[in-house]
């Protein structure tokens, strides 16, 4: 292992990693905040415009598309090129969109808009998850991207809140609505305005000197005289970038498959959810915007929660168990409710259980490990390429399942609707529990994950 890498892995948390931290989560709260503002934004523009619920469908869609376009490109120009060229630019390419949508004029230019919007967040996927894994200590790694992904629940709850407020305005307030996402977009830009490239991009690429400029900037103490001679002393670590289809090779293949198909699942459970709530409560007898307004509120604030909670136990239950467990809750609280919907209208209090139950868990589990796994199970010059990868596969995944869930929901009734996103949740945890053996991160530091072989350890059965 570099010595850089070494000094990384095993400093004390300080204001630095904080700012990262913050820096990076930020960009996650603007996904949380505009990918949950369009359901706020629904229950207006449905009645406006005569949305037919195709219409809903792909302006719900239309956000997670771009995002999948975006996290393809945006982490493959990462790997190569670096973490810090694309971080401004994805955030201002999200102001810009976020302005425009509030001067949509019909349903197509509201559609492209958001696209564009979800291309910029998309991007922003594997630039924040790796840039937080590649400069936090090890120990604490799990935890400060946790955190880091506790922005996106207050990203979606704040929306829900300043939803709330405009929807008071009138029928134009949807246009206030996307606006608004344009002000803490300003204010991740200027977080980010001088952060530096991360070291373990520099190392990856030959460039030591730099990587030991960004060590001194972390940690001032450092001493140089011994890290440089000790850096002579190893053998070069630079290696050309591999191209993309190596993630589909030995020994990836396995980890990549891992990351892939739990977080298409979560997200087609999850997402539909997210973005319908406010319409599927209407469903369950919830019919004032206001009271829909306020579960969706509540929603938000039981998954942060959720995420808190592995945050504060990461460091000792790893991530494998609680995207597992996660995995079987969200099986049992859909399922549960799915059944009773097939016979009875269910009471409000299950309704209030089921969903907030699933919300706690999925949160602690599978709705915030599928997003930092990527980044811990693949080396740097691979490291967002794959998360990357995984963005543009779940985004694929959320937007078909909130482009078919308004059409499937009106086909097949309440009940059935549930059953299938708790099924989707059941091939989320027999993937993990198959491909997962003996693949923890844990608090090892990226390197040692990364240097074993991963087909290896994917094939044997566990001891």
């Amino acid at each position: 292992m570099h010595n850089i890498h070494t000094h990384f892995d095993n400093l004390s948390i300080n204001s630095r990693h904080r700012r990262i931290v913050m820096a990076a989560g930020l960009g996650i709260f603007l996904d949380g905040y505009d990918l949950s503002i369009i359901a706020v934004a629904l229950l207006l523009l449905k009645p406006e415009w005569h949305l037919s619920a195709i219409q809903m469908g792909l302006l719900g869609a239309a956000t997670l598309a771009g995002a999948a376009l975006g996290g393809l490109v945006g982490g493959r120009i990462a790997d190569r090129f670096g973490r810090k060229v694309l971080y401004l630019i994805d955030v201002g390419t999200f102001f810009v969109a976020a302005v425009l949508s509030g001067f949509a004029w019909d349903v197509t230019s509201l559609i492209i808009l958001r696209f564009a919007l979800g291309v910029g967040v998309g991007m922003d996927y594997p630039l924040s998850s790796s840039y937080i894994a590649e400069f936090m200590p090890k120990a604490q790694r799990g935890s400060g991207l946790s955190w880091a992904f506790t922005l996106w629940m207050v990203g979606a709850a704040t929306s829900a809140v300043v939803g709330l407020i405009l929807l008071q305005t009138g029928p134009e307030a949807w246009r206030w609505m996307f606006i608004s996402g344009a002000i803490p977009a300003l204010a991740v830009l200027w977080l980010r305005r001088n952060l530096p490239e991360t070291p373990r991009w520099y190392i990856a690429h030959g460039q030591t000197e730099a990587a030991i400029a960004v060590l001194q900037q972390v940690s001032p103490k450092v001493d140089l005289t011994v890290l440089r001679a000790n850096i002579a002393q190893e053998p070069s670590q630079t290696r050309p970038p591999r191209a993309w289809a190596t993630l589909f090779r030995s020994p990836w293949l396995g980890r990549t498959l891992l990351v892939l198909i739990p977080w298409m699942m979560m997200d087609i459970s999850g997402y539909g959810l997210i973005i319908y709530l406010p319409t599927l409560l209407g469903s369950f007898g919830v019919h004032s915007h206001t009271a829909a307004l306020l579960w969706n509120v509540i929603f938000d604030l039981v998954a942060l929660g959720g995420i808190a909670l592995l945050a504060l136990t990461t460091h000792k239950l790893g991530r494998l168990f609680p995207q597992n467990l996660g995995f079987a809750l969200d099986v049992l609280f859909l399922g549960l409710l799915g059944v009773v919907a097939l016979y009875i209208t269910p009471p409000l209090w299950l309704v209030a259980l089921a969903l907030f139950g699933y919300t706690f868990v999925n949160n602690f589990g599978p709705g915030s490990t599928t997003w930092f796994l990527p980044v811990e199970l693949f080396p740097t010059d691979l490291r967002a390429s794959a998360h990357g990868l995984a963005t543009a596969c779940s985004r694929i995944a959320a937007a078909t399942s909130v482009f078919l869930l308004p059409s499937v929901h009106k086909l097949v009734g309440d009940g059935w609707l549930m059953l299938i996103l708790a099924s989707s949740a059941l091939v989320g945890l027999l993937v993990t529990l198959l491909l997962g053996r003996n693949l923890e991160p844990g608090n090892r530091s990226l390197e040692e994950i990364c240097e074993e072989s991963a087909e290896h350890k994917i094939l044997q059965p566990a001891a």
